[in-house]
């Protein structure tokens, strides 16, 4: 006997040998699962990142029934998976943290579920962070009694401390 140079993923045990035309049906109806989806390729934003891909060409046994796409970051998988419809070939993938550069898979599911192979790693994206206030900035909300509110209760103003004549 030869070792096994691989590994079996399914078996089935029948009492009477299968003809032909049965193991053909046993097998389609087992599933292929579709191949990989192509051209992924990435644009990053502020706190997301736009990715599109094309269809795989082979959809499997089964109609493509959507997507599951994986965000990488130092060759990490981070955050979760998104899923999408099989109608979609492009996806805002948010929120992610800026300040990171990500790279993007994307998997075809179908009947036999999302155990296809994950297309090629995405061209990688610069994913920004929102500008935060210089430090020394900050917003003073003044509040006055303003006429003719009913009494207890307050206006307010919003205004920058110089404007407000604050000094911190």
């Amino acid at each position: 006997m030869y070792p096994l140079n691989g590994f079996i993923q399914e078996a089935a045990v029948y009492n009477v040998a299968l003809g032909h035309d049965r193991i053909g049906a046993h097998w389609g109806a087992a599933g292929y699962v579709p191949a990989a989806p192509t051209n992924v390729a990435a644009m990053g934003g502020l706190n997301d990142a736009v990715i599109s891909w094309t269809a795989p060409s082979y959809p499997g046994t089964s109609p493509i029934s959507g997507y599951v796409l994986q965000a990488y970051a130092d060759g990490r998988a981070v955050s979760f998976p998104m899923s999408v419809d099989a109608n979609t070939t492009s996806f805002n993938f948010a929120p992610i943290s800026g300040g990171f550069t990500y790279t993007f898979t994307v998997t075809a599911v179908n009947g036999s579920g999302a155990c296809g192979p994950a297309s090629a790693q995405s061209n990688a994206v610069a994913v920004t962070a929102p500008v935060s206030p210089n430090l020394g900035q900050s917003l003073a909300i003044v509040t006055a009694s303003v006429n003719p509110l009913p009494e207890g209760s307050f206006g307010y103003t919003t205004c920058l401390n110089e404007q407000c004549g604050l000094v911190l």
